[in-house]
This record gives C-alpha cells, sequence and structure tokens, in this order.
C-alpha cells in the first residue's frame, strides 16, 4: 500500500471486494448458507486491521491513503451486512447488481 498510488490501492481494493462477494454468492449457491454472515465477520477484522495499522504509523501520506481505505471499506462492509441482513443470496438480485455501478 506505501509503494502505490492512493487511486490504485482503491480501484485494487474495490474490485477485490467485488471478487469476493461474488465468491461468497458461489459458495452459497454450492450449500455454504452462512457464507455472507462469513465474509461480513472477514471484512469486520480487516476493518480492525486498518485501524491498528491507522494508530500505529506516523506516515502522513500513508495515513491519509488508509484513512480512505476504512471508509471504503466500511461502505463495503455496510453493504454486506444489508446482504446478511436481508438474506441476499444471489448474484441477480437487485440488491447485488445495484452495487456493481462502480
Amino acid at each position: 500500500m506505501q509503494e502505490h498510488l492512493s487511486m490504485v490501492v482503491i480501484s485494487s481494493e474495490t474490485v477485490w471486494w467485488s471478487w469476493r462477494v461474488e465468491d461468497t454468492f458461489a459458495k452459497i449457491k454450492g450449500g455454504f448458507k452462512k457464507g455472507m454472515k462469513v465474509e461480513y465477520q472477514k471484512q469486520y477484522q480487516e476493518l480492525e486491521d486498518l485501524t491498528d495499522q491507522l494508530i500505529e504509523t506516523n506516515n502522513k501520506k500513508l495515513r491519509l491513503k488508509i484513512n480512505i481505505l476504512i471508509t471504503c471499506s466500511v461502505h463495503s462492509r455496510d453493504i454486506v451486512g444489508d446482504f446478511v441482513r436481508d438474506s441476499i443470496l444471489d448474484t441477480k438480485e437487485f440488491q447485488w447488481e445495484s452495487q456493481l455501478r462502480f
């Protein structure tokens, strides 16, 4: 993260998040019904890790990158939380397709 531009980091994170959610939908289709809850917990833990990183660094530019990444990640985690709450289990549901505008 330190070596790349902020936009590259954020774009990469968005693509990675989309792939993970798509993969989670595939796991659900394969029978792992708690897949979205597990993904939500992973994202929650990753946010805690980013917060720890933010606290530990003194580099001003890196802190800004991490702060932006935390903001985007909170939004992504909240979307997955909504999927859990609303029992969204398929990639063809509107709630998921509406997120693909990014």
